[in-house]
């Protein structure tokens, strides 16, 4: 199985949770700036909302994603307008017709970081989705 985790982060907080999802998952969580080099069946992805728009370099990452490359989609987000963020996240992918988990992970953090309950939600977000996983 393989899994992948970007995340886009003005923050640090959306860093913050990639981090704690890839600790789950086995693997490095890396900025969107860096493109998928293989196909996944998961990538957990995340980040937020600025005036009421996905954050340009997330929704370039979204837009150059290849839908034979990846088979299913985790959201997660920390932000102002978490249900914006999440909503509008699933909507650029959805559209590219890329599997969108129901589940979903979102904080709004403010201007503190992630406490360790939201470090402890974020990483059983992360194992309930790999085990809906073959």
């Amino acid at each position: 199985m393989k899994i992948a985790v970007r995340y886009q982060s003005q923050t640090g907080h959306n860093k913050q949770l990639a981090e704690a999802i890839a600790e789950i998952a086995g693997v490095q969580a890396e900025p969107v700036t860096q493109p998928l080099d293989e196909p996944v069946d998961v990538l957990f992805v995340g980040g937020g909302v600025y005036m009421m728009s996905v954050a340009p370099s997330l929704k370039r990452f979204l837009d150059n994603l290849d839908p034979s490359q990846v088979k299913n989609i985790a959201i997660f987000s920390s932000a102002g307008h978490v249900r914006t963020a999440i909503n509008a996240i699933s909507k650029i992918v959805k559209e590219k017709s890329i599997n969108v988990f129901d589940e979903t992970f979102f904080i709004s953090v403010g201007i503190s970081n992630p406490d360790s309950e939201q470090i402890t939600q974020v990483k059983q977000f992360a194992e309930n989705i790999l085990k809906k996983l073959p």
